[in-house]
Parts: C-alpha cells; structure tokens; sequence
C-alpha cells in the first residue's frame, strides 16, 4: 500500500458510472501503443480487472513489475496503484472492466484479497482465451442492453461479472506459466516452514515434501534462491538462536542449549558453534555472566 503523502501526488482516477451502485460496472477497449500513450502511474476508489487481447508489455502492481502479452489478466483492488507500458513495437489491446466490490459475492470477494499482490495469471490455451474474452463479450453486452428491465440487466451484469472474476481465481491459483515466481513462493513457504521448525530435527525431505518438490530438485533449488545449502541455512538459525539463548535468555547449561536449538550432538554444536562466533559457548557463556 503506498503511503498517503505520495498517493495524493498520483492521478486519482474516477469512473463516470461506476459509483452509481444502478450502473456499478463499465467495460471498456483500450490500447497503448503506436501513438495512443503509456498508461501513467494512478490509482482509483473501484476495482479493475484487464485482459490483455494482444500486444506485449508490461504492467507495474505496487511496485511490482509484470510480463504482459495476450492471454494475460490481472485485477487491481480499491487502492491499488499501478501503471502499463507496451513493449517497443507492440500495441497493447486490452479489455478493461470496472466495478465496486459490492457487485461481488462475498466468498468470491475474500478469494480476490486472498491472492494478495499475485493477483495475476497467463492464459494460455487458445480455447481458454476465447473463452474469457466470450464472456467479457457478454458483459460489455448486458452493460449496453438500455431496453432491458434493470432488475435483470443488474443480475445478469453480475452473474457475469462473478464468472469472470471466479474464472480469473482459478487461474490465479494454478497458473504455472510464471515457474520463477512460482518456485521463489515455494522457497519462502520452506523458509517460513523451518523457521517454525528448526529446533526439533527437520530433514531437507521433510520440507520438500511440505511444499509439493522432491528432495533433489529442492535442495537444488534453495540452493540457488538462498545462495547456501539447506543444511547450511538450518545450522546457521539454530546457532544465532543458540547466541540469543545465552545473551537474551541467560542459559547457561550446553547440553540444555544444544536440545533447545535441535541438535541432539553436543560436540557437533561446540564445534560449530566455536566456527562461527570464534569462541566456545561456554566461554560466551562466561562472558555474558561477567557483565
């Protein structure tokens, strides 16, 4: 969430309609490219969903730079801030539609907070690209239909509009189009796993199996993204919380010490312990009892 001070120095953007609660949703053509401008930094008080029909860029979700190409959506919640740029020589062709959280079903609305800021997905197949743009079709439509009994022209808006958006949630969820992203959110759910763990005795199996890798694509992987072995990692935690042990806690027992911070060998912790701080935990020890 960006800071008021430097929100109130972006452009807020307003949508003729959308806050009429009787019109509630907008869809709208847009292109960006070939002399039609970049779209700047804004945000606005509606929510935002695109689809991108063409074209290639790049679109900016609080700070966050993504790939955009055709087949890509993306939802931009009530203050959100962001901005699109297409690539050089690529016109972007972008369906927009806006609309108020209250045209949403409430569990289908706490799904869309769920995602968070990975409130992005790549559509891939060619079927599934129809597909939603069918049904942004049906909803530009119902939007345009004046002679219809509103009662029915509102519900069929929103009927509409939920399947789009439940659409959009599925894809988010399953989307393995983005691998690095992807295998960067596994790595920080087995960071957040060992952090809650480490100190009884967690195998680099166990946490890939926690989170869906097998052992030898894992350790390769937490290699990469940690620069350090999974080993590595876990000593290095149960060691500086060993030194908050002794300097916060005022253990003063090493075997006591060594159980607490999950290591079952007390000569392995000395050792250890000894490489990494240059002195004994016992001559820590002495030294904390000193001040």
């Amino acid at each position: 969430m960006i800071e008021a001070s430097n929100r109130s120095l972006m452009k807020n953007v307003t949508a003729p309609g959308v806050e009429d609660e009787a019109v509630n949703i907008r869809v709208e053509s847009h292109r960006i490219g070939d002399g039609w401008h970049p779209v700047v930094l804004h945000w606005h008080n509606y929510c935002e969903f695109e689809f991108v029909l063409s074209g290639e860029g790049t679109h900016t979700l609080n700070n966050v730079p993504l790939t955009i190409h055709r087949g890509s959506a993306y939802l931009c919640m009530m203050e959100d801030f962001h901005k699109i740029k297409n690539a050089p020589d690529s016109i972007l062709k972008i369906l927009n539609v806006k609309f108020q959280e209250s045209s949403i079903q409430r569990p289908l609305l706490e799904q869309l907070y769920r995602l968070d800021h990975h409130r992005y997905c790549s559509i891939e197949s060619d079927e599934e690209i129809t597909q939603m743009a069918t049904m942004l079709d049906i909803l530009q439509k119902a939007i345009a239909d004046k002679q219809s009994d509103p009662l029915i022209r509102k519900i069929l808006m929103e009927c509409t509009l939920n399947q789009i958006l439940s659409l959009f949630v599925l894809h988010c969820v399953s989307d393995d189009s983005d691998p690095i992203s992807k295998e960067k959110r596994r790595i920080q759910l087995a960071i957040s796993y060992i952090h809650k763990n480490f100190t009884r005795d967690i195998s680099q199996e166990e946490v890939a199996k926690n989170v869906g890798l097998s052992a030898n694509y894992f350790s390769a992987l937490f290699k990469a993204q940690m620069g350090c072995s999974y080993s590595a990692y876990v000593l290095n935690l149960r060691l500086k919380y060993a030194r908050s042990l002794i300097e916060s806690e005022h253990i003063t027992k090493v075997s006591n010490i060594a159980s607490m911070v999950g290591l079952s060998s007390i000569s392995y912790f000395i050792k250890a312990f000894k490489s990494k701080y240059e002195k004994t935990p016992k001559e820590m020890i002495e030294e904390v009892k000193k001040k």
